[in-house]
């Protein structure tokens, strides 16, 4: 009676097993809650290796995504995916990493890097002045642990390269634009810097968990910096000793 109740039992949790590995990822979708504005279409795979042809929030396509869950980190507690993303995104973005969820941290990713091109992001924020931005973005993300209403700790990095301004009076190339970002309680701070023949910079922007915000930051016209842009700097103020245009402001999102 005991070996059948054991042959049973084994065999019971064998088939359980297995249907859980084998669970459509469509179906599961399914059965979640709807999230509005979020559109997938493609799905294939299970929830532990699969792919969405086409990812789309608040109709911006971010393309393809790919996923395979860390079956070790299930032990500890959390939910562990590999990601690959952006083929075929309005952005031609590409990314890949580790993004994650446990009950004792939230939402977390780690090694997370994404690239795209910066005209193609432009593309989709409103300017106040009739410039645009050339070059490829990468931002590459250390550590990110969700809180509200930001974050509650991340490291990261922003670097622009091949960077060019384009405005009707002139044209800057900055070159390569590297900012560290910090996150520690929603307090996200940012520290950038460059240094080419048309202009060099440094700023600090600090963005407060009340979504007020804070940049300080100087630029110097180098030998390059186009003359008819020159003239304009009357209305900057007037540079310190080092030939350094301060700058300072503060607002609220």
């Amino acid at each position: 009676m005991k070996f059948k109740l054991l042959i049973a039992t084994v065999f019971s949790t064998f088939f359980t097993f297995s249907a859980l590995l084998h669970i459509p990822i469509q179906w599961v979708v399914e059965q979640a809650p709807k999230v509005r504005g979020l559109e997938l279409t493609g799905l294939s795979g299970t929830p532990w290796k699969g792919q969405v042809d086409s990812l789309s929030f608040q109709r911006m396509n971010y393309g393809q995504v790919q996923w395979v869950i860390d079956p070790l980190a299930i032990l500890k507690g959390h939910a562990v995916f590999d990601v690959r993303f952006g083929r075929g995104s309005e952005l031609d973005l590409r990314g890949k990493g580790t993004v994650g969820y446990s009950v004792s941290m939230g939402a977390y990713a780690e090694n997370l890097v994404l690239s795209f091109p910066i005209a193609n992001a432009m593309k989709h924020l409103p300017m106040a002045v009739p410039i645009s931005l050339q070059g490829q973005a990468e931002i590459s993300v250390k550590s990110y642990q969700q809180g509200q209403p930001w974050c509650k700790q991340a490291i990261g990095e922003v670097v622009w390269s091949g960077g060019k301004v384009v405005s009707p009076l002139g044209n800057i190339d900055p070159e390569t634009v590297i900012a560290d970002v910090t996150c520690n309680d929603s307090k996200i701070s940012v520290v950038s810097k460059q240094s080419s023949k048309d202009v060099a910079s440094q700023f600090d922007v600090t963005l407060n968990p009340n979504r007020s915000y804070q940049v300080s930051g100087w630029f110097k016209p180098e030998a390059n910096f186009p003359s008819s842009l020159r003239s304009q700097l009357k209305w900057v103020g007037k540079p310190d000793a080092k030939g350094q245009y301060r700058v300072t402001y503060s607002g609220r999102l």
